[in-house]
């Protein structure tokens, strides 16, 4: 169905093609429910180790509704109950040392010390036998479980987690220990900002999300590529149009993608890993967006058709 102006164009383009359809997303948050009434009873069952299910985290794009269609993966933190355990930080890692010898985590833990991997096997053999579940495989990053489901198209992805007295996380970090992380951090910058610019951030990124797939898929990982919108969105004015709102990132992120991507977390450090032939490539194909999204500003005031077809040349033929 054909819109005829800028604005209708792009809020029906986002909700029929970059948003998740509102009924699948509700269908997620029942099935993310009854996932963390599963691994609670296997808890409650000694299947696996105690939880600390107050500290669980709902985490990644869809908690943060940045998800762009299709939704294939749900991020989940599940805290375990440290009973006593301690950790220490060695260099560039982190060992937890388990001393309680009646303690549910001594099955992971091997002289004391406790193996993420070990944790994460066990998690996923216990949840491959409940009846939701067709199959569970390691996270390529060996950080998590990725379990599919039997009756619909996403993944959980389930990193295991304890909570500490220093109000952080440690995770597993794919070599057997662990990892600081605080994802709390994240939900709360995007959430202010987006609240400080009258809702209309949330949008916005979906949008450059999809827009990213189409032309530089392989260029800056889904999260830092979120994170340098919400850079600019932090320190500039994001109008109701959202047409001038791509068009000025458009601007910025040509010139942007040459300076480092903090993680706003203090962990990461620098999140912009391209290389500068990669740098350069990315800068290059934004420039060509950014001419087309200029001519179709200006086009906007006179000529709404003009306008629209040359968004149409940078989302591509389902914007009409």
């Amino acid at each position: 169905m054909k819109h005829f102006t800028v604005n209708s164009c792009f809020q029906a383009f986002n909700t029929d093609f970059v948003n998740i359809d509102q009924n699948r997303y509700q269908l997620a948050l029942r099935s993310r429910d009854n996932l963390l009434d599963n691994i609670q009873k296997l808890s409650d069952d000694g299947d696996i180790a105690l939880t600390y299910s107050e500290k669980n985290i709902k985490f990644g794009s869809f908690a943060r509704k940045t998800k762009i269609r299709p939704l294939d993966d749900i991020d989940l933190m599940i805290c375990f109950s440290g009973d006593g355990a301690h950790y220490e930080v060695l260099g560039n890692h982190i060992e937890i040392h388990v001393d309680n010898n009646n303690c549910s985590l001594n099955q992971y833990s091997q002289n004391g010390i406790l193996n993420s991997r070990k944790m994460i096997e066990n998690i996923k053999s216990r949840l491959i036998n409940l009846n939701d579940y067709k199959k569970a495989d390691l996270h390529r990053n060996q950080e998590a479980v990725t379990l599919q489901l039997k009756s619909y198209e996403w993944n959980f992805d389930i990193v295991p987690c304890f909570y500490t007295v220093s109000d952080f996380y440690l995770i597993p970090d794919g070599d057997g220990n662990w990892k600081k992380t605080d994802p709390r951090i994240d939900q709360n910058r995007i959430t202010t900002i987006n609240q400080n610019k009258n809702g209309n951030v949330l949008q916005l990124v979906r949008s450059l999300k999809y827009w990213k797939e189409k032309y530089l898929k392989n260029f800056l990982s889904s999260y830092a590529f979120e994170q340098m919108i919400l850079d600019y969105c932090n320190t500039h004015n994001i109008s109701d149009c959202m047409d001038e709102n791509i068009n000025n990132l458009f601007a910025y992120m040509k010139d942007a993608i040459y300076s480092p991507i903090s993680d706003p977390k203090g962990i990461q450090g620098d999140l912009n890993d391209l290389t500068y032939i990669d740098k350069c490539t990315f800068s290059e194909e934004v420039g060509k967006c950014y001419k087309i999204s200029n001519d179709a500003v200006c086009y906007k005031n006179f000529n709404e058709q003009k306008a629209i077809d040359k968004w149409q040349q940078i989302f591509g033929p389902n914007f009409e």
